[in-house]
């Protein structure tokens, strides 16, 4: 069965396309690479948490819903403490990822 890839190929390019400009203008200006390095390292790691906020709504409005019905067989409370427990467990690593991003926004302001 095949799949089509075309969007994990327009990445990988995109990626690689990125690096080599980096490289190109390292040679030119290395203090001016280290800005763009950074300026990438932001915005991966911006969306990365961007992704991470998403998914940990879904699971927010999954446990409403859970939340609000009217359990027949009393089989939910588990499902209710399983997905409080990996919405804490996501709050906890979104925690880490913006104090991440913190430090490189503070690493920027101190470079210039």
């Amino acid at each position: 069965m095949s799949r089509d890839r075309t969007a994990e190929f327009s990445n990988a390019i995109r990626s690689l396309q990125g690096r080599h400009v980096i490289r190109a203008i390292a040679t030119q200006d290395p203090v001016r690479a280290r800005t763009i390095q950074s300026y990438g390292e932001f915005m991966m790691l911006a969306r990365t948490i961007g992704k991470n906020i998403s998914s940990t709504y879904a699971k927010l409005e999954k446990l409403t819903l859970l939340a609000k019905r009217k359990p027949l067989f009393n089989d939910q409370p588990t499902e209710i403490q399983e997905l409080t427990y990996m919405i804490k467990e996501d709050l906890g690593s979104l925690n880490s990822q913006i104090a991440k991003l913190q430090e490189i926004v503070r690493r920027q302001n101190e470079a210039r």
